[in-house]
């Protein structure tokens, strides 16, 4: 490590820094092999692809106090000025004096898939590297964003939420209605008469809705208060600030 009494803002701004520099110096190079300027677009780095921007930056000891973990990852990966993989990461965080409450490795990797959702980390099949290093044209091959696993895990759940929903109202023979949400139903016919109050069944067979899931859309309307349950099974209009509110 560097100077101890180094302070570890320091140490990150010169990291930046000597990144930046070691662009602009690949800049000016390939400017000086064509004049006309040409070579500026779509340039890779001085090495490539490989996201390797030279000599590593040695990091104070203290660097990674106080910071959160995609804070420390952005800082390493400054300081390293090359990719890292997933395991290169958690030894230098771990080396650093990083802790975490559960197991390093998936906090660092959690960490590091929100760096990349926030266009700040670029991952490729050799490991992970700042999305500064790199020009447009690669940031747009590598996007932000929502992972595979991520969309794949979205995707299962609206699968199950399709299914259940009618399940439940096959179950009660009522086919699902579309037009309008069922507590826009709900609370259309609890205001008709505000000063009574309706059975579950009732309420189910309004909204063409089986039992089960008109049960469902008043308790969430109860729990919002625009709805309230005066006896078992019994319901009446909540509080009326609070029903558009529910809409």
């Amino acid at each position: 490590m560097a100077n101890e009494n180094t302070n570890p803002l320091v140490a990150y701004a010169e990291a930046r820094i000597a990144a930046w520099q070691a662009v602009l110096a690949s800049v000016k190079s390939a400017l000086t092999l064509d004049p006309s300027g040409l070579a500026g677009e779509g340039m890779e780095l001085a090495s490539g692809q490989s996201g390797d921007l030279g000599q590593p930056i040695d990091l104070p000891e203290g660097a990674f106090h106080g910071k959160s973990v995609p804070a420390c990852i952005e800082l390493y990966l400054s300081a390293a000025r090359k990719k890292k993989t997933n395991k290169e990461i958690v030894d230098a965080l771990r080396e650093g004096g990083v802790e975490s409450n559960s197991k390093l490795d998936n906090t660092v990797n959690a960490a590091l898939f929100k760096l990349k959702s926030n266009g700040v980390a670029l991952r490729f099949k050799d490991g992970w590297g700042l999305s500064s290093w790199y020009p447009a044209h690669i940031r747009a091959v590598n996007p932000a964003g929502a992972t595979k696993r991520a969309k794949k895990k979205g995707s299962r759940k609206a699968k199950a939420a399709s299914k259940v929903i009618p399940s439940i109202l096959a179950r009660d023979g009522v086919p699902p209605l579309l037009p309008q949400k069922a507590n826009v139903r709900i609370l259309e016919l609890l205001r008709t008469k505000p000063e009574r109050e309706y059975s579950l069944a009732e309420i189910a067979k309004h909204i063409g809705m089986g039992v089960q899931g008109a049960r469902l859309a008043l308790g969430k309307l109860v729990k919002a208060g625009s709805a309230k349950m005066s006896a078992p099974g019994m319901y009446a209009i909540g509080r009326p600030q609070l029903v558009a509110a529910a809409q």
